[in-house]
C-alpha cells in the first residue's frame, strides 16, 4: 500500500510538471474555497459552513455522482458571482492556480445568464471575465479562450440574449494572444432537454463561423450538425492534454 501511494505521488508530481492545456474548464466550478467564503461574507450570502474545511463538502464533488448531483453544487456558487468584481477576481485567480499546475492554456466556459442580475447585464459579465483573464495572461502567462453557454432549461428569450452577446464579442481566434470569446455551447441536463431543441441557435452560431462543440452527446441532430467530426467541430470536450514545451504554443484551444 505504501509503495502504491509513493507511485501515485510520483505520478501526480510528474503530471504537474508537464505543460498542459485544459479544455472545458468551468469558471464557476473553479473557485477556491477561501474565495467562496470571502465573497459570501462580502455579499451577505449565507453558507452552510464558515471554514474552508467545513465548506469543501458543499462546493466540491468527490467520487461518482449523477449529472444532476454535480450541477447542484454550482447552485451554491451562482449567488456569489453576480457582480463585476467577483467575476474578474475568480477569472484572475483561475489563471494563477492554472499557472501553479503548469497549465499553459485554458478553454473557460460559463453561462452569462446565470451571472447576470439587475444592473449587471450579460454583456457586463463578459467584460468582467475578459478583464480577469487578460490580467491573468499578463501576470502568469496563461492564455485563454471563453466559451459562452446557453442553458438548456432557459427559454428562447434568455438564450437569444446570450446569442446577441456572442455575436458582439465572438472573435475567430483561439485566445492565445489575447483572451477573447471563441465559441458557444449548451449547459445543463441534456436528458431532460435534448440538444435538438436548440438547433436554431447552433445554426446562428454556424453563420458566425462557430463550429459545433465536439462533445458527441451535445451535437445537434440537424443533418449539418449531426456528426461533429464531419462538420469541423472544435473544442468543448472535457479534456486535459499536454501542451508544447515553453517557448512554443498549442495550435489552438480547440485542436489541442
Amino acid at each position: 500500500m505504501t509503495k502504491r501511494r509513493d507511485n501515485d505521488s510520483k505520478a501526480a508530481s510528474a503530471l504537474r510538471l508537464l505543460p498542459k492545456v485544459e479544455l472545458h474548464c468551468h469558471l464557476d466550478g473553479s473557485l477556491r474555497p477561501a474565495t467562496i467564503l470571502e465573497l459570501a461574507r462580502e455579499r451577505g450570502v449565507r453558507l452552510p459552513a464558515g471554514t474552508i474545511e467545513g465548506i469543501r463538502p458543499h462546493v466540491q464533488v468527490h467520487g461518482p455522482c449523477s449529472l444532476g448531483e454535480c450541477l447542484a453544487v454550482f447552485e451554491r456558487v451562482y449567488p456569489l458571482l453576480r457582480d463585476a468584481a467577483a467575476l474578474e477576481r475568480v477569472a484572475y485567480e483561475l489563471c494563477e492556480d492554472s499557472a501553479a499546475d503548469n497549465i499553459r492554456h485554458l478553454e473557460v466556459r460559463y453561462a452569462p445568464m446565470l451571472n447576470a442580475a439587475p444592473g449587471f447585464s450579460p454583456e457586463a459579465t463578459v467584460e468582467a471575465v475578459l478583464r480577469g483573464l487578460r490580467r491573468g495572461r499578463e501576470a502568469f502567462g496563461v492564455s485563454s479562450g471563453v466559451i459562452l453557454c446557453l442553458i438548456r432549461s432557459h427559454g428562447a428569450r434568455e438564450n437569444g440574449a446570450v446569442m446577441s452577446v456572442l455575436k458582439r464579442y465572438y472573435r475567430s481566434s483561439n485566445g492565445l494572444r489575447t483572451p477573447n470569446v471563441v465559441g458557444m455551447d449548451l449547459a445543463g441536463d441534456e436528458f431532460r432537454f435534448p440538444t435538438r431543441l436548440y438547433s436554431d441557435f447552433f445554426e446562428q452560431a454556424r453563420a458566425l463561423g462557430i463550429p459545433p462543440p465536439a462533445t458527441p452527446a451535445r451535437a445537434p441532430t440537424r443533418r449539418a450538425w449531426r456528426t461533429p467530426s464531419s462538420s469541423g467541430s472544435k473544442g468543448s470536450g472535457t479534456a486535459l492534454v499536454s501542451a508544447p514545451s515553453r517557448g512554443s504554443s498549442p495550435k489552438s484551444s480547440e485542436s489541442a
